[in-house]
Formats: structure tokens, sequence, C-alpha cells
């Protein structure tokens, strides 16, 4: 039960932010969310496995630059939910830096969990999705209008119950 209570706290949590930045419509721009909230994006070509890193110290975000653009739009939320859900990284961040991406992944995995709710809500959140689907009922061009995956578009259609 605390679980999902957590759950619903990272989605309130992402709207929250969309509120903040005054987002209402698809897609959301995250680069413009991440230098809002005073990050530098620096994309370098990196090992497929790693998607983006955080690097609180210097305000940075890190993205491999070798993904596809909805993977990277993802990954930057990704790393957004670790820094607006507070998780600690002291540790993590300790060796770590843009040519010393990390070997794995040190994150819990809950904290994982909630990142991954975090960008999946602020790309895909239900009261957008809910008033975009009033009008396009077509799960690939929703994904093309939030630009976003087809599988994030499935995903949130599923999980918000709108697929019928």
């Amino acid at each position: 039960m605390e679980e999902q209570a957590r759950i619903g706290f990272v989605r309130e949590m992402a709207r929250k932010v969309l509120k903040k930045y005054g987002v209402t419509l698809p897609a959301t721009p995250v680069e413009d969310i991440a230098k809002g909230e005073g990050f530098n994006l620096v994309y370098r070509a990196w090992p497929n496995r790693v998607g983006a890193l955080l690097l609180r110290t210097g305000k940075t975000i890190g993205v491999n630059s070798s993904h596809h653009p909805h993977r990277q739009r993802f990954s930057i939320t990704h790393e957004l939910g670790h820094y607006f859900l507070n998780h600690r990284q002291d540790d993590y961040e300790k060796g770590i830096t843009l040519d010393n991406p990390p070997a794995g992944d040190d994150f819990s995995k809950i904290q994982n969990t909630e990142a991954h709710e975090f960008a999946s809500e602020l790309l895909v959140s239900l009261p957008i999705i809910k008033e975009a689907y009033k009008t396009v009922k077509d799960a690939k061009a929703l994904a093309e209008m939030f630009n976003v995956s087809p599988e994030v578009m499935f995903i949130a259609l599923e999980k918000h119950k709108l697929l019928k």
C-alpha cells in the first residue's frame, strides 16, 4: 500500500512540474524544463547501457547522443525525476564524470521505479492524454503528437485504461 501511495505522489510531483512550466498540450518541452531548473544538457556518445546521468554538483545532465531522440527525452525526464524527488545521490556521484559514466545502476530499484514513473507522467500526463484521446484514438499518431516512442504511448494508454 505504501508503494502505491508513493507512486501517486510521484505522478502528482510530475503534474506540479508541468503546471510550473505551463505545459497543457503535448509535447512536453523536456529540454526547456531541464534548463529552467538550471541544468546544462551535455550530449556525449556512450555505451548503449548508459542513457543519461545526473550530476547535481555541476547541475548537469549528460545524455547519450547515440540514442534515439525519444530515448533521450525519456532519459532526461528520468534524471529530472531523481532531481525533483530528491533521491540521494552523494555516494553515486563520487568518481563519476561525463567522461566516466557509471558501469552499472547504483540507484535502488525503488528510486528507479519512481524516476521512471515521473518520466512517464511528465511525458504523457493523464490529464493531457485524456484530452488528446478525445479527438485522436490512434496510438501511433498520439506517440508522434507527444514526441514519444509508440511503446511509451502504448504503456501510457494501458496504464490510464484508455485502451478499449
